[in-house]
């Protein structure tokens, strides 16, 4: 979609944590003012399907995986996102390795959003790539440091808790970051 800006969240296979953010993502982002184009990859092959929990749990909350079919990073990143997400830190360096002129707007999901709560939400009139330089001005090329808080465990191989765990994360940070990257400016300024 020309003139709308890209997120992309990525993951190891595509298969469940990114699949299953760019679907609440979707679902927040549906309502706010400014349109989003949300996609998701991993940095495996590409083709498989979301696994069959990631669907189920997707379907508890409305959202519908069962048409994902993985994607690989590399595919994803031409014309390169506006926001890239990775769901721990090894997808965000994986973005930086294949293209380090990316670095500016790839971060990892939990870190953009804490780092947005430090900083504050985007403001009116705030271009994104201002916003995303405000909130990582004071990053280091490591993205987002040595600390495992950064990362959403992966779910692959556990039981159905695994997932509703990762899902009800994934919900809370996805919702932060509709909330500070998106705020809804005009319902915003159409208030004050």
């Amino acid at each position: 979609m020309a003139g709308v800006p890209t997120l992309l969240f990525v993951c190891t296979g595509n298969l469940c944590r990114s699949p299953m953010a760019a679907a609440l993502a979707r679902n927040v982002l549906a309502e706010r003012a400014e349109a989003v184009d949300v996609l998701s990859a991993g940095l495996l092959q590409g083709g498989e399907p979301a696994t069959g929990e990631a669907v189920e749990l997707m379907k508890r909350r409305g959202l519908d995986l069962s048409t994902h079919r993985s994607r690989r990073l590399g595919d994803a990143l031409a014309p390169p996102p506006d926001l890239i997400l990775g769901m721990a830190r090894e997808h965000a360096l994986a973005v930086v390795d294949l293209l380090p002129q990316l670095f500016p707007r790839t971060f990892t999901l939990k870190g953009l959003v804490a780092r947005g709560r430090s900083h504050g939400p985007r403001r009116p009139g705030e271009a994104l790539d201002t916003y995303l330089a405000r909130v990582g001005a004071d990053r280091s090329f490591a993205l987002a440091g040595t600390s495992s808080a950064d990362d959403i465990a992966d779910p692959i191989g556990g039981d159905l808790l695994a997932y509703e765990r990762c899902a009800a994360e994934l919900e809370v940070a996805v919702t932060a970051l509709a909330g500070l990257v998106w705020p809804d400016l005009a319902r915003r300024q159409a208030t004050t």
